[in-house]
């Protein structure tokens, strides 16, 4: 079973159905999945039931079908056109949860974490 249908995300992204090709339906449904399988394990994830990450997995789906190239900002200059994109790195990065997501997803899974330790990489010199 999907986390979410072809009809659900286009309802959340406000398109026709029509418009998003059963392809790119398919690569960001089972996208979000592996990486909530990855975050939490498939024992985790098959326990709590695809249900509880409806709500997160439309999310990470949103994000991933408005903003797949990860752009930051955009400026535009009229008289002698220029225009400035900035992406979230130089080369486009893989595709991941962000913070937020990822509480979602192990409070979905069941791990209220009330004494658990993330190491960030970022917080690492």
């Amino acid at each position: 079973m999907a986390l979410f249908t072809k009809d659900q995300l286009a309802a959340y992204l406000q398109v026709d159905p029509a418009s998003i090709p059963d392809v790119t339906y398919t690569v960001i449904e089972e996208k979000v999945r592996a990486e909530i399988i990855n975050l939490v394990g498939q024992t985790r994830f098959d326990n709590a039931g695809e249900a509880k990450f409806f709500s997160v997995a439309l999310d990470m789906a949103k994000r991933m079908y408005t903003n797949a190239s990860g752009l930051r900002s955009r400026q535009e200059t009229i008289d002698d056109y220029t225009q400035t994109l900035t992406y979230a790195s130089e080369t486009v990065a893989p595709f991941e949860p962000t913070l937020d997501e990822q509480r979602r997803i192990r409070r979905a899974a069941g791990l209220k974490g009330a004494f658990s330790i993330r190491i960030l990489a970022d917080d690492c010199p």
